[in-house]
């Protein structure tokens, strides 16, 4: 039988119990479950891994990125870990992470790294709401973006109430 029995710092624990419980060892997850699923052994899981995800204290609010809304696309703080990724210092940019059509269709794609406003470099989040709350409604705005090695400048519309969140 295979049993997953644990979750600590976001990893599960999983054990193989072999001959009807005579040895047993500790495994990932996934090859206990393959083991159990080629073999036609059952698999058991512990009842608190089944309760809600804010009773394990993994609840969204707490793993999501912090977002912020504005000129047709939705940005995302840029982590240590993701401004080492991308090769850029840190508060020198947010990541887009969605894009709306009309953004979509001047050039911006999900995954661009968003680097200046009007000229203006973003700073983080907080940066990012001050500039798009300073924009005129329906004025064009020149976003500066970079994918890869890459720079360029892609001009939106800036939005009919549009403001961070």
């Amino acid at each position: 039988r295979v049993v997953i029995s644990d979750l600590r710092d976001e990893v599960y624990f999983a054990k193989i119990f072999l001959d009807d419980g005579k040895h047993n060892l500790d495994s990932r997850p996934s090859d206990a479950i393959a083991l159990a699923v080629g073999t036609h052994a059952p698999i058991f899981v512990n009842e608190k891994l089944l309760e809600p995800n804010s009773k394990l204290k993994m609840g969204l609010s707490e793993q999501a990125p912090k977002s912020a809304r504005g000129f047709g696309i939705t940005v995302q703080e840029l982590t240590p870990a993701l401004a080492d990724y991308f090769e850029v210092t840190p508060k020198s940019a947010v990541l887009v992470d969605e894009v709306e059509e009309a953004a979509k269709g001047a050039g911006v794609k999900r995954g661009d790294l968003l680097i200046g406003i009007d000229g203006n470099g973003v700073a983080g989040l907080e940066d990012f709401d001050r500039q798009v709350a300073s924009v005129k409604e329906g004025a064009p705005v020149i976003l500066k973006i970079k994918r890869g090695k890459d720079e360029k400048s892609i001009t939106v519309q800036s939005e009919k109430g549009q403001s961070g969140n």
